[in-house]
């Protein structure tokens, strides 16, 4: 399952912003890391400039190696922002992957000022980096993907801390892996609640087929 926040859990589903958006999507497994990124990219087909945010979920397998399929995908792709974790198994496309090298990805053609990669918060005394608050300033974003490290024991305050200075909804999944950096915002990390914030001019929610599967279920919590 995945999870979806407002404020606290609220479902159990990823979904991203859409209003007429054209994503890329594709899913592979294969023995190693570089064959199953590889035959990912090749799914991709022809990418734009405009397509400019990608969503990367990889399974267990593939947690040591995060940092090269990141490399390799920015690379062949050409697609600057990355967010995304490792889960116990992903899905795309109505296929499961719980064992062994597979990775899930989507790429959004997207204005370049209608997201905004946010980098690691570990707890509710810490403030969004500085380019994520000038972004907000702007205008308070309507959705938020985010990305909770299991391994942080206060993030369900950490949800609420995320929902309240974004100002928006969140939405997203929890990471498995118990070492490491196990998430992606731009590059990896892990430790606390990470994501991509949405222009509310542009955010429509939608589901997707790239999700997580954390190890156990978080109890429903809606605070509405």
């Amino acid at each position: 399952m995945t999870l979806s926040y407002r404020r606290n859990v609220t479902g159990d589903m990823l979904t991203v912003m859409a209003n007429r958006t054209p994503f890329k999507a594709a899913h592979a497994a294969g023995p190693d890391w570089a064959r199953a990124v590889k035959t990912c990219v090749e799914s991709l087909g022809v990418l734009t400039a405009d397509h400019r945010l990608g969503f990367v979920y990889v399974t267990e397998a593939l947690a040591e190696d995060l940092s090269s399929v990141l490399a390799f995908l920015r690379q062949t792709t050409k697609v600057e922002h990355w967010v995304g974790a490792v889960g116990v198994g992903v899905c795309a496309c109505g296929t499961a992957y719980h064992s062994g090298a597979a990775l899930s990805v989507m790429i959004a053609a997207l204005p370049s000022d209608s997201f905004q990669v946010m980098h690691t918060i570990r707890s509710e005394a810490e403030v969004l980096d500085v380019a994520t608050q000038k972004w907000l300033a702007i205008g308070k974003a309507s959705l938020a993907v985010v990305h909770g490290d299991t391994r942080n024991g206060r993030m369900p305050a950490l949800i609420n801390h995320l929902a309240a200075i974004t100002g928006g909804r969140l939405t997203g999944g929890i990471t498995a892996v118990q070492h490491g950096k196990p998430q992606v915002a731009d590059s990896l990390t892990g430790g606390g609640g990470i994501g991509c914030a949405f222009a509310r001019r542009r955010a429509r929610h939608h589901r997707t087929d790239a999700r997580l599967f954390p190890r156990r279920a978080v109890a429903r919590g809606d605070r509405r």
